[in-house]
């Protein structure tokens, strides 16, 4: 951006100049156009009466990164660093209006990347909490039909010959983003997702931008632009990584879908669950004098990231969330061998399989964030269920089919009513189990540590 403005008053400074000059058969815009192509041809080549490196490519061997802004902090170095494709761009459209002293122009660069290796530390500010994220590796990003117009307003003294840039409107349009950033929240389905997320033209919007300018020299214009390119090896990385207008809930969704691709593929110590399969497992129990033991095999459980959001929604102030799941059938399938009963016992095995239909978690959650330390605490969990539909089908309950069939529909009239006629006692029960253990696991950790274990930027 401080090269494109740079540019953008050299050119309002020879626009100026011009004005009042013969031009022949050239319009001032024309003359400008034939200025700015004449800069694009020194770019490979730098401008060495200024000191500025070559700018097609931008080559930095090592740089060290220090930004502290209210929205992010970054520390950390680059290597190998290059950026290509400042100089492959086309004039859409160049006008100067001498009258009014406005410039409008239109910019697309084909093709702008970035290849180097880093290793940052990145705190991300916002809505309040701080985000650790840290990432080491090698890096890939390409922006693709990038597109900038706007219009430049401008004045010239006529005696003391001083060129004041009264306003800069610039806007941007991206056509297509390609990110390939190793190490960053890990090298596994989490980096995979977060590239995916970067690579997604609609998170970087078009923006428009309005500056400002105070009165200057002809000398104060070259300088401006010799320090401007010169600085440019410390780019603004805040300004492109910022994904402004994006609310808690929208980020929290996006944590949803990176979960969703844990389950999917397993994390760390965390096994796949979708679906998530058991070979073998015996088990016991005994409530008084009913008891049952016996053995599942090939159990295999389906559906648990097949949710859809029907509402999330962040309460900053009141520090809760509600939420709704809704997940279109959980179900399992397995062999089974049990021995159950009191005084008369039975020996059942068989094939299973059953399946909670529209199965919705509606409910909200309250948690304090400590002022000074943010270490966050679980206030309450309430989840109340329901089921839409329940579908069981247990092999060998009886010998007869008929009485089979009957007793499976007791087991689904059984499950649909424990759950849509206990929503508040599961809820109470939940948060009475579920709230204690989540504040005993939380322990010390302030936000930004459980963001970062969740999504595996920390241990």
């Amino acid at each position: 951006m401080k090269i494109f403005v740079a540019l953008l008053a050299f050119v309002a400074f020879a626009s100026a100049a011009s004005v009042g000059e013969p031009i022949d058969s050239q319009s001032i815009s024309s003359t400008i156009e034939d200025l700015i192509h004449g800069i694009q041809e020194q770019m490979p080549c730098g401008f060495a009466g200024l000191g500025i490196p070559p700018l097609a490519p931008l080559r930095i061997d090592h740089k060290n990164i220090d930004i502290d802004t209210s929205a992010l902090k970054a520390k950390g170095s680059i290597d190998h660093f290059r950026l290509n494709g400042m100089d492959d761009f086309e004039i859409d459209e160049m006008k100067v209006n001498a009258l009014t002293s406005k410039v409008t122009y239109k910019f697309t660069f084909r093709n702008v990347n970035v290849d180097t290796s880093y290793d940052l530390t990145v705190l991300l500010k916002k809505f309040g909490f701080t985000i650790n994220l840290i990432g080491a590796g090698h890096a890939k990003f390409a922006i693709k039909d990038m597109v900038i117009w706007g219009t430049l307003k401008y004045s010239l003294g006529v005696l003391s010959g001083k060129l004041t840039l009264k306003s800069l409107e610039v806007r941007t349009h991206l056509g297509e983003v390609d990110s390939e950033i190793e190490g960053i929240l890990g090298d596994g389905a989490v980096n995979e997702k977060m590239n995916l997320y970067l690579a997604e033209p609609s998170r970087w919007r078009s923006t428009r931008t309005r500056l400002k300018m105070k009165s200057c020299g002809l000398i104060a214009v070259l300088l401006a632009l010799a320090l401007s390119l010169g600085h440019c090896q410390g780019a603004e990385v805040a300004e492109p990584l910022a994904v402004e207008g994006r609310s808690v809930s929208s980020e929290i969704l996006e944590l949803l879908e990176v979960f969703r691709g844990l389950l999917e593929t397993g994390y760390g110590p965390m096994p796949k669950l979708a679906p998530a399969e058991i070979k073998h497992q015996a088990f016991q129990f005994s409530t008084g004098e009913f008891s049952a033991n016996g053995e599942i095999n090939d159990f295999v459980l389906e559906g648990l990231n097949g949710f859809e959001v029907i509402i999330m929604n962040v309460d900053l102030i009141r520090s809760r969330v509600d939420f709704e799941l809704n997940f279109g059938s959980i179900n399992f399938t397995t062999l089974y061998q049990a021995d159950v009963g009191s005084g008369y016992r039975m020996k059942r095995e068989g094939g299973a399989y059953m399946a909670l239909e529209d199965f919705n978690l509606k409910g909200r959650i309250s948690y304090s964030l400590g002022v000074i330390s943010s270490q966050m605490k679980v206030k309450s969990i309430l989840v109340y269920p329901s089921v839409g539909n329940v579908a069981s089908e247990i092999e060998n309950l009886s010998k007869y089919r008929i009485f089979n069939r009957k007793l499976n529909e007791i087991v689904e009239e059984f499950i649909t009513l424990t759950v849509n006629e206990n929503t508040d006692f599961v809820a109470n029960w939940l948060n009475e189990m579920v709230t204690p253990l989540c504040n005993e696991l939380i322990g010390d950790r302030s936000l930004s540590d459980l963001i970062g274990i969740i999504t595996g930027a920390k241990n």
